[in-house]
């Protein structure tokens, strides 16, 4: 428990010093390093410098956003998946949980791509 703690003050602080370096949205991304840990850190590499604006830096937050929310839904269907896997009786119900937030993950990934794709090529 305490490694967990300690993982996610380090995503935040990591979160902190490479918005700030960025010129990016400070406590947006601190709270996305808490949100969701060391998940938020390849995104915030993405984020855009608010001096220059989000629409002519080249990345708006909100597909980050969306992605960031996909990976970490992602990764909660996974945890809930196995928590079935040991029972022996009681497993089918959280594969029956799990599977639609699986689902829910992967297309809120699939959306954000699909956002920042589109917004590069435009």
């Amino acid at each position: 428990m305490i490694g967990l703690v300690i993982i996610t003050l380090l995503s935040m602080l990591i979160c902190y010093q490479v918005a700030k370096s960025r010129k990016a949205n400070i406590p947006l991304w601190v709270i996305a390093g808490l949100l969701i840990g060391p998940f938020a850190i390849p995104f915030v590499f993405f984020a855009s410098s608010n001096e220059e604006g989000n629409a002519a830096a080249g990345v708006r937050p909100l597909p980050v956003i969306v992605l960031m929310a996909g990976v970490g839904i992602t990764v909660m269907a996974f945890y809930i998946m196995s928590l079935g896997a040991n029972e022996p009786a009681g497993g089918g119900i959280m594969v029956v949980i799990g599977l639609p937030v699986l689902l829910l993950g992967v297309v809120l990934i699939i959306a954000g791509v699909a956002m920042l794709v589109k917004k590069r090529a435009g």
